[in-house]
């Protein structure tokens, strides 16, 4: 395993994935992407917070 690959997994396990389950718990969708790869199209059209509309 690579040193950067040591870090990602930590990071992920210790920060990222504490932070979703606080979201779940406050009533958040959480969409958890760790094994599927998204389009630049659906990370535009999926975001979490809608354009405004003036």
């Amino acid at each position: 395993m690579k040193p950067s690959e040591k870090h990602r997994l930590d990071e992920r396990n210790h920060v990222e994935k504490p932070l979703q389950d606080q979201l779940s718990g406050l009533g958040w969708k959480i969409i958890d992407l760790t094994e599927e790869k998204q389009t630049p199209e659906q990370v535009i059209t999926g975001c979490a917070v809608p354009p405004r509309k003036w």
